[in-house]
């Protein structure tokens, strides 16, 4: 048998960069064939299907590397990476380690290390491990980075400056680090030195953040003229949409951004157990076949306090969660018959085609989720599985706000909307709207189901 030449492996790396998967996958396939035993087609195999998002599939390809070869480090990487994706954050954390055992020379496993602790907010640990990745590689942008963030988080603002400096003198492509330099000076005050590092981002929060500071500024003429300027180019943007609908209350103007410019007028809550064949039945079947699934409930994320999350719940093959999804397609589609005369982006250029996002989150007593939107989402909604009984007034709410993300009030009065949910009901919001979870002091847990549907078509 001929060996596997350097060549043919040369060109589909080449593909792959280029993002010509479906060719490259061809490619793989027919080598496959002749060589059914080489770890470095399955290696470039999962590799497609992880740009693909295509992770199960991924995972299946990088394990099949490792059997073949068990210290195959990219392949090991890569798995730990697919983990990562799944949500499975104690095996990446088990990949990158078993890394530094067999090569301890390898300064990005120390750096993923980092991250992983860092998103679990173990920050000291995450600072040593991405130390040992700068030791090996002094010049690596990425932990300076990492590094960055984490004091950006523990709100050591100079000190992350610090970082964020020299991980730009590494690399100097990597122009969303302005975002975040831009974050700090924000944080201190100093607002012209953030709005020249938002102006040299590329941040996918770049425009919302140079909004807020000509509303600092108190510059309402270059607000109006840039958000004019990006209702024509932009106009479905759901941080836009978010700031755009606080700063003109705050300006007492008409807000022009297309989106959604009353939001508020746009939540609708409804019970869904008469939708179920038995209500009860089907709700302790879904928390218990979410609750028995091997995942990681994660303690990150800047929005939940005293909680924790499961995410990428659609691709865990849960039964009942399938059930709750034909059921959710349905009332959606009442949903935006409902508002169907109303004339906003929101409504007139609803998805003709659009994919879920589910994700499952419990708070424990005295735990709460921050004031946040969902960005990437165009409808989000909340299904109840758990409610404490012995919760008062709004405790365990959901309360609704044109304002969040700690934009300064200029006018204090703010109008908002509370829910105080009960087992089954469903309540679905445009993404770009404000909402955070009231803190409740029962010792019971309160569970949901918390879903975006994204955009396709």
């Amino acid at each position: 048998m001929n060996n596997l030449n350097n060549d043919s492996i040369n060109e589909i790396i080449s593909l792959v960069k280029d993002s010509d998967l479906e060719l490259a996958l061809n490619k793989v396939k027919s080598l496959l064939l002749e060589f059914p035993s080489s770890d470095i087609l399955f290696n470039l195999r999962g590799t497609i299907f992880l740009k693909k998002k295509e992770y199960k599939i991924a995972q299946s390809n990088f394990s099949e590397a490792l059997k073949i070869n068990p210290h195959f480090i990219s392949a090991k990487i890569n798995l730990g990476t697919v983990y990562q994706n799944l949500g499975k954050t104690e095996e990446a954390l088990k990949c990158f380690k078993e890394i530094t055992k067999i090569n301890n020379t390898f300064p990005e496993a120390y750096n993923n290390i980092g991250f992983i602790l860092y998103t679990q907010k173990k920050y000291s640990e995450a600072i040593k491990e991405l130390n040992k990745a700068i030791e090996l590689k002094e010049d690596y942008a990425e932990a300076f980075l990492n590094l960055g963030m984490i004091h950006l988080n523990l709100k050591k603002y100079q000190e992350a400056i610090k970082f964020f400096d020299q991980c730009l003198v590494h690399n100097k492509k990597l122009i969303s680090v302005y975002y975040y330099l831009g974050e700090c000076y924000k944080n201190i005050n100093d607002i012209n030195k953030a709005l020249s590092c938002y102006d040299l981002s590329n941040h996918q929060k770049t425009s919302s953040r140079i909004l807020e500071c000509y509303f600092i500024l108190n510059k309402k003429k270059k607000y109006q003229k840039l958000i004019g300027s990006i209702s024509n180019n932009d106009p479905d943007n759901r941080r836009i949409a978010a700031i755009s609908a606080y700063i003109s209350y705050q300006f007492g103007i008409s807000n022009i951004y297309p989106f959604c410019n009353k939001p508020l007028d746009f939540i609708l809550k409804n019970n869904i157990k008469k939708n179920m064949e038995n209500g009860n039945l089907e709700i302790q079947e879904l928390i218990r076949e979410i609750t028995d699934k091997k995942f990681t409930w994660e303690l990150f994320g800047k929005t939940t306090v005293g909680g924790s999350s499961a995410y990428n719940l659609t691709q865990l093959g849960i039964t009942s969660l399938s059930k709750l999804q034909n059921i959710l397609v349905n009332e959606i589609s009442n949903y935006k018959e409902n508002f169907k005369n109303k004339n906003c982006t929101f409504i007139q250029k609803w998805p003709k085609k659009y994919k879920f996002n589910i994700w499952s989150n419990i708070l424990k007593s005295e735990g709460y989720n921050t004031s946040h939107i969902h960005p990437a989402g165009w409808l989000s909604g909340v299904v109840y599985l758990k409610i404490p009984s012995d919760i008062k007034k709004k405790e365990a709410g959901i309360e609704f706000s044109l304002h969040g993300d700690d934009y300064p009030k200029k006018i204090k009065n703010i109008p908002t909307i509370t829910i105080v949910p009960k087992v089954c009901d469903l309540v679905l919001f445009p993404s770009s709207l404000f909402h955070k979870t009231i803190s409740f002091k029962s010792k019971s847990e309160r569970m949901i189901i918390a879903f975006d549907i994204h955009k396709l078509q």
